[in-house]
């Protein structure tokens, strides 16, 4: 596997989700995580808790996640996202290769029903709707 032992990254909340995997199976892997974070909440609208979706490279972690009120300084991660409307929550994540491109996508279904495709730049390739799908959504980054 090759990660190193002793790293460290501090994030205010809780992780739900966590893939491990690469945009192709022959490049490097990197960790995608998607959980809480108690800190940003009060920077956004809304009721409820603020999910967020983020990578970390597993050579070079250590420091904290947004918005950087520890002493760690801002952290390794790649990229470091949330979902909008704040409250609409997580309900599935995985790693695919959604349109058969020979890349994969990271995959995030919302609680709502709201599904995003993500490249591994964090960024919004594709969206969708799975039955009974509520109210509006969009993902993204975090930018202070």
């Amino acid at each position: 596997m090759g990660f190193p032992i002793h790293s460290s990254y501090w994030h205010p909340g809780h992780i739900h989700y966590l893939a491990v995997g690469s945009l192709i199976d022959s490049y490097p892997r990197k960790i995608i995580v998607g959980g809480i974070n108690n800190d940003l909440s009060p920077y956004s609208k809304g009721i409820g808790y603020l999910y967020t979706v983020f990578m970390l490279d597993p050579n070079n972690i250590y420091g904290e996640a947004p918005p950087y009120f520890g002493n760690l300084g801002k952290g390794t991660h790649v990229w470091y996202g949330k979902i909008l409307p704040k409250g609409l929550g997580i309900n599935r994540f995985e790693l695919l290769d959604q349109n058969a491109d020979g890349f994969n996508e990271i995959c995030v279904w919302t609680s709502k029903g709201h599904v995003f495709y993500l490249n591994f730049n964090g960024e919004v390739v594709g969206t969708g709707k799975s039955d009974g799908t509520e109210g509006f959504a969009k993902f993204e980054l975090y930018e202070k």
